[in-house]
């Protein structure tokens, strides 16, 4: 599905639509539409226990309601082997399916001690 950007992805300022592709049900692959940047994604929810509060402001971008279609991914910097690859706790990207909007959100590492700036999926059970 293609998303129109709502808050610009860290590093990626002036990219403004991407494609969703699901490689699997852990990881995704994000493709600009407008060049050829491809960025690398993993499901939080496949890894551990992860939630955070969605601020106000970008549920009215993303025009969030409370029976909305969401996604949620972490930007993935791809290691070989995979299992060191690492996720970015601290930046989740939300997409809402029912209207093809997405933002990314920077966490307060303060309100979220557990969450990781760059976690190595071998921390985590990753089949």
């Amino acid at each position: 599905m293609e998303y129109e950007v709502k808050i610009e992805l860290s590093g990626f300022k002036d990219v403004n639509k991407f494609k969703l592709e699901k490689v699997d049900e852990v990881f995704s692959i994000l493709k600009s539409l407008d060049d050829e940047i491809q960025i690398s994604l993993v499901n939080p929810y496949k890894l551990t226990n992860y939630s955070f509060d969605v601020p106000n402001a970008v549920k009215a971008l993303l025009e969030l309601k409370e029976d909305s279609q969401l996604e949620v991914y972490l930007v993935l910097l791809l290691s070989n082997p995979k299992e060191d690859s690492r996720a970015n706790f601290l930046a989740p990207i939300i997409f809402n399916s029912d209207n093809g909007r997405m933002a990314q959100v920077i966490l307060n590492g303060e309100e979220y001690p557990s969450y990781k700036m760059s976690a190595s999926l071998n921390e985590f059970s990753v089949e």
